[in-house]
């Protein structure tokens, strides 16, 4: 059996580092060695993001929605301007951070590894 340490990671995805290797050349560790590791990995960095960054602007924009109706049931219109001005700004912050998101997507797709030949790098 393969030794070495690893890592199960929040997306259920597994960090393995083989110390040493048997005939089988096994894929995973046992479970005892084994540890939770609260991350994620590369390729699921991207969809956590923009999971996480709507949810976050969903939860603000139900919020906001709240206090429009709140402050329409009062009738004070300097109030729903206002919400309703933050609501525009929310929409505005919410498709900058995804663009960010989607270039941090690729910012990083061409990583040279030290000790690797540029042959090795694509």
């Amino acid at each position: 059996m393969c030794t070495g340490s690893g890592y199960t990671l929040r997306c259920d995805h597994e960090l393995i580092h083989f110390t040493t290797r048997c005939p089988k050349e096994c894929t995973t560790l046992s479970p005892d060695f084994l540890e939770d590791l609260d991350d994620i990995c590369a390729v699921c960095q991207n969809r956590y993001n923009f999971e996480s960054l709507g949810r976050t602007h969903a939860i603000l924009l139900s919020q906001m929605k709240d206090q429009l109706a709140v402050a329409k049931e009062k009738g004070d219109q300097g109030v729903i301007r206002a919400i309703k001005t933050q609501i525009q700004q929310l929409s505005k912050t919410r498709e900058a951070d995804m663009k960010r998101a989607h270039e941090l997507r690729w910012a990083f797709s061409d990583v040279k590894w030290p000790g690797k030949q540029p042959a090795d790098w694509e």
